[in-house]
């Protein structure tokens, strides 16, 4: 019987090794591999049929995978993954229109044009830390009531822009545009926000004061580099508490919105709260106050912003105390319709 190639291999290194008594190592080191590559192959022999039924699964799981891929989701702001450095001071541009302060000079972005509050933002703040409808209504001449235009909620809805600053919607997925600008109007005290609501939230203040009710602004316009000291100081808080930086910043992106992503920035939101009730917590909405806002505050073009059994919509928990002016008609639909700005701005631009 004929003996296999890798036998004579291993004959031929045995006789060598008899003859050079000095080679022995070399040759049994060498017979060591012919004897592994010889049962590695035949190994291999026995289960090729295995093989190949894999290999040809292979090109058939790539060509099904190209058709049921979804498109791969955009990055969000604020989805971070599981580390990202800490938010840092942004340097879009959001363009503020020069305002005349009385000598001339123009509102600027800028940590020395207002103070800001250290720490918890919804600690509760000293009496003399809030606006009160006393001051706010100083200079207030009566004209921030306005009437609809608009005969059916057809009429109304046909008549929006979706691009039209009332309802410029501004969260997590859509950040302040780079190029939106608008003249700041003071408040009192050096607070400011969009000139556009200053009647407008005198009118709601006056409206309130009228039913008995006195209200405070805790916080109007809240320039980038507060909002992201305030976003900063949450995350570290949260870490604090035993969360891990992924889950410091999720939690901290429900209650604290993300900086570059804040109504605040822009202006157009308001924390309000009472005398007897400063601090910004769900209780709010159980007081007088707060429920005289949600109730009327469609009237003076403002609407609940975060209410509750909306946050899977807009992200952040019920808060009773945050007002966002949007307008009488859009404000009166929302409020009607049981909407948040984000299923307004939806259902506006669907038609």
């Amino acid at each position: 019987m004929e003996k296999k190639l890798h036998e004579r291999i291993v004959d031929r290194l045995t006789g060598m090794s008899r003859r050079h008594p000095g080679c022995k190592l070399p040759v049994l080191v060498c017979i060591f591999v012919v004897l592994a590559v010889y049962h590695l192959g035949r190994s291999f022999r026995q289960r090729l049929p295995r093989f190949a039924a894999v290999l040809a699964c292979i090109p058939v799981f790539l060509v099904c995978a190209s058709f049921s891929t979804p498109e791969p989701l955009p990055e969000l702001p604020g989805i971070p993954g599981d580390r990202l450095p800490a938010p840092e001071l942004k340097h879009y541009e959001v363009t503020y229109a020069e305002e005349d302060g009385g000598d001339g000079s123009a509102a600027a972005e800028t940590p020395e044009s207002r103070p800001v509050q250290e720490g918890d933002e919804r600690a509760p703040l000293a009496q003399e830390e809030l606006i009160g409808a006393e001051e706010l209504l100083a200079d207030y001449s009566g004209n921030g009531e306005q009437e609809s235009v608009y005969a059916s909620d057809e009429e109304l809805l046909a008549g929006f822009d979706p691009d039209d600053w009332h309802i410029l919607l501004v969260n997590k997925q859509h950040p302040i545009p780079e190029d939106y600008s608008f003249v700041l109007g003071n408040l009192i005290g050096g607070l400011q926000c969009d000139s556009r609501v200053v009647e407008p939230l005198q009118a709601m203040f006056a409206g309130a004061l009228r039913d008995g009710v006195t209200l405070y602004v805790r916080s109007p316009y809240r320039v980038h580099w507060a909002q992201l000291s305030n976003f900063n100081a949450k995350i570290e808080r949260n870490m604090q508490a035993g969360m891990d930086y992924s889950e410091a910043y999720r939690k901290a992106s429900q209650a604290v919105t993300i900086p570059g992503c804040s109504e605040h920035e822009i202006g157009l939101a308001f924390d309000i709260v009472t005398g007897s009730y400063g601090v910004l917590d769900a209780g709010f909405g159980q007081t007088t106050a707060g429920k005289w806002l949600k109730e009327h505050c469609s009237e003076y073009g403002f609407i609940l912003r975060y209410p509750e059994g909306k946050e899977d919509i807009t992200g952040i928990e019920f808060e009773p105390w945050h007002f966002r002016y949007v307008g009488r008609d859009a404000a009166s639909y929302i409020t009607a319709h049981d909407l948040t700005l984000e299923e307004f701005t939806e259902l506006i631009r669907e038609r």
